[in-house]
């Protein structure tokens, strides 16, 4: 259950060379999250990506973000942390933007990512190792906040995803060991992301932020 860095782009993407005119921009959406999780309740906060949903009790984050503490891993628990987490948070785009593709890039969302513009649905991910990009073009407003809803799901058995249930050995481990490998695991969590971003059809590369292209 973790969201990690998002941007918005204009034009291309963070680490591709643009093949137009014109450099893509980038807008990061690291900072402003809502967010709430329940370990159980897959429909508990069903609506969020409405925007009248009311949000107001939830926490205030940054991403990266794992509502996991690694207990798991630390051996104070049996196994790693599952549940559902929802994030919302607000992004603009600028009217300069109008003519050109928008997309949203995500570093990571852990394990099964839904994530919804404006109340619409513009896709889901499943691996929250990998990185993922969202074309919401169609779906974005250059004349008011747009609304960006995520919702990570990372329910316990989890077998068509690797590496994401570890922790769950009943074999105590040494201090030593508990400590590096919890370490070695937020290391990684750091390297996952969302954004939001636009490109054009001719650029590749891997954003981290939102940005648009002619």
């Amino acid at each position: 259950m973790s969201l990690l860095r998002t941007t918005v782009l204009a034009l291309a993407l963070g680490l591709a060379t643009a093949l137009v005119a014109q450099p893509r921009r980038e807008w990061p959406l690291d900072d402003g999250w809502r967010t709430a999780m329940d370990e159980t309740n897959r429909a508990r906060f069903d609506g969020f990506e409405q925007a009248a949903f009311d949000d107001h009790a939830w926490l205030t984050v940054a991403v990266p973000h794992n509502w996991d503490d690694y207990a798991g891993l630390r051996r104070l628990v049996h196994g790693n942390l599952h549940g559902y987490a929802w994030y919302r948070r607000r992004f603009d785009v600028p009217a300069s933007e109008r003519d050109r593709r928008v997309f949203l890039f995500f570093e990571g969302v852990g394990s099964y990512a839904t994530v919804w513009v404006n109340g619409k649905l513009a896709g889901k991910h499943a691996g929250g190792r990998t990185t993922f990009t969202l074309d919401v073009t169609n779906l974005v407003r250059f004349d008011a906040p747009n609304l960006l809803a995520v919702r990570a799901d990372h329910p316990a058995g989890i077998t068509d995803l690797p590496w994401v249930c570890g922790g769950c050995s009943s074999t105590p481990a040494s201090p030593r060991a508990a400590s590096r490998w919890a370490s070695s695991a937020r290391s990684r969590s750091t390297r996952q992301t969302p954004c939001a971003w636009s490109r054009s059809a001719c650029t590749r590369g891997a954003p981290t932020s939102t940005r648009t292209a002619r």
